[in-house]
């Protein structure tokens, strides 16, 4: 694989990573315990994701996210080729 290459928004990711953990682990006991992290819009209520409310909350784009890791697979492909 390329030395010269970097995932951006998976090193935020990374940075954050235990400091997000706790507050999600927290977050996934609240929900457990049956209360809900609701959203309430202007004509209907609906539940918040966790990963979503994190990510949005530490400034990590997930669909930029998601482009990195196929990033990293098409990268080992051509590795293992």
């Amino acid at each position: 694989m390329s030395e010269d290459k970097t995932y951006p928004e998976h090193e935020k990711m990374k940075a954050v990573k235990a400091e997000c953990g706790i507050i999600g682990d927290f977050l996934t006991h609240i929900v457990d315990k049956g209360l809900g992290l609701i959203h309430f819009g202007e004509d209907k209520a609906s539940a918040i994701n966790i990963e979503t409310l994190l990510a949005e909350y530490y400034d990590v784009d997930l669909d930029v996210i998601e482009d990195e890791k196929k990033d990293m697979f098409d990268e080992i492909r051509k590795f293992t080729s």
